[in-house]
């Protein structure tokens, strides 16, 4: 039994260390940053009377969001993006937790590899970051999904 949950864990490790490395490296090569006009409102921040979604999800200080996505289905929207923090990954990922409780979501999930799910109390909304450290502070990751 210990030794299944040992591989499970190494499966886990590995694979989360592949999606930072990709993520690091389309960084660099694949993708580039796109400045978002000062006159626009982001889906991250605004007032939830105006309809925006996603005003729930907070907003890191003076992060530039970047490879900014949305999928629709029938029943739910997702919304993910990532960004570079100058602080290192535990406070990013500390940040987040202190919001989310704040706000009152349910931690699930935190774990030492930079990890971090959470969900509000009636389930309907969730979100899963993800944190890696690289020299100059820390590369996040965001998935919200709404129901």
């Amino acid at each position: 039994m210990r030794k299944r949950s040992l591989v499970n864990t190494l499966i886990r490790v590995a694979i989360l260390a592949i999606v930072m490395i990709f993520l690091v490296r389309s960084r660099n090569t694949l993708f580039r940053s796109v400045k978002v006009p000062t006159n626009t409102k982001p889906l991250v921040a605004g007032d939830a009377a105006t309809g925006e979604r996603f005003t729930w999800v907070p907003k890191y200080p003076d992060a530039q969001a970047e490879n900014i996505r949305t999928v629709r289905s029938h029943e739910l929207v997702s919304y993910g993006y990532r960004f570079h923090a100058k602080e290192d990954a535990a406070q990013a990922l500390a940040f987040y937790e202190t919001r989310l409780r704040a706000a009152g979501f349910t931690v699930v999930t935190k774990n030492d590899t930079g990890e971090l799910h959470a969900e509000n109390p009636d389930r309907t909304r969730a979100l899963d970051v993800t944190v890696a450290k690289i020299e100059t502070g820390a590369e996040v990751g965001v998935a919200a999904i709404e129901r």
